[in-house]
């Protein structure tokens, strides 16, 4: 129940229905295959140059019926440390239907009203928006009217494709999180507590509420709802199998994976100095064998000493402390 109130702390978000999640069922009748895995869709549909941007992305094909007006197909990025064995999570194109910015998303808007509802209004200055939220997944539109907008910009793109002047961006961020085998699911029950986290005290606030960052989507996990010791600690699975900490996300990490920890100490300069541990983890990416993935970061120079020790001591990896530097 908590996870699913936690939606509500962003503005115009709504947890999603009992058993399903609007933005997700527009996505499947769209016929978006966005919960299946980077790789295999590489092997589906290739990698290509973006049509207007030029950047690689992986295109997906979305039904006109659901969300008409699509210039190109939707896509998603290629880009270094995303995981080829997780889905997508980000997806975005432009929908245009004419030469006027404010239409394209009046139109754009209506299309997707009767699937997903009223959304929230988050339009600025230079830009109209509509942005609709269930759980962690959102969908938001956005467009640009060009008299709005400062003069003297050039944007490349739109001297390739000059509809992006006017179009409808649309961007997508499905919330997708891997769920917990069995296996995990017994070392959350059987959770050890090594400590608590510093700044996490009393849950650290809501909890798997926005989309989960790609790069850590082989260690996250849907939380359950009921997570008992485990919010705002760090610890290990029993008989050590895992590393787990939960601050706001749910991170379980086979302890094969655990390589050691960095401690780094730095003192007031342009910066307030402070200190940032983090675990050093092998796999993941291709193309990034080992990460750094931060526990915590504390104003104190010394703040995180005993929380490493401890860490290094509960798991048999070992610290590394670098050297006290300026925080520049």
């Amino acid at each position: 129940m908590l996870n699913r109130l936690a939606a509500l702390f962003r503005p115009g978000a709504r947890p999603p229905p009992d058993g399903e999640n609007p933005i997700h069922t527009l996505l499947d009748a769209a016929g978006l295959p966005w919960r299946r895995p980077r790789a295999e869709l590489i092997v589906r549909h290739g990698i290509h140059p973006h049509g207007a941007y030029g950047w690689d992305v992986i295109p997906l094909e979305a039904a006109p019926s659901v969300l008409p007006g699509l210039i190109l197909p939707l896509s998603s990025m290629i880009r270094p440390g995303l995981l080829p064995g997780m889905p997508p999570t980000v997806l975005s194109g432009s929908i245009w239907f004419t030469d006027d910015a404010r239409s394209n998303l009046r139109r754009a808007e209506a299309a997707l009203r009767p699937r997903l509802g009223e959304p929230a209004d988050e339009s600025a200055t230079n830009a109209i928006a509509r942005r609709w939220c269930f759980g962690a997944a959102t969908l938001s539109l956005t467009a640009w009217p060009p008299e709005l907008q400062r003069p003297g910009i050039d944007i490349p793109a739109h001297h390739r494709d000059p509809r992006l002047r006017t179009a409808c961006h649309i961007d997508i961020e499905t919330g997708f999180r891997p769920t917990l085998s069995e296996r995990e699911a017994a070392w959350l029950r059987g959770f050890v507590p090594i400590a608590s986290i510093p700044g996490q005290e009393g849950g650290g606030g809501p909890l798997a509420a926005v989309a989960a960052p790609e790069p850590d989507l082989d260690i996250i996990r849907q939380p359950p709802d009921e997570l008992g010791p485990v919010r705002g600690r760090i610890g290990l699975a029993p008989e050590a199998e895992a590393l787990i900490l939960c601050t706001r996300e749910l991170r379980v990490i086979p302890m094969e994976r655990v390589a050691g920890f960095h401690l780094r100490r730095t003192l007031p300069a342009r910066g307030g100095g402070g200190a940032r541990l983090e675990a050093v983890l092998r796999g993941g990416s291709p193309d990034l064998p080992v990460r750094h993935l931060l526990i915590a970061s504390t104003p104190g120079l010394d703040a995180l000493d005993g929380l490493a020790d401890a860490l290094a001591e509960a798991t048999g990896r070992p610290l590394e402390i670098g050297e006290t530097d300026y925080d520049v």
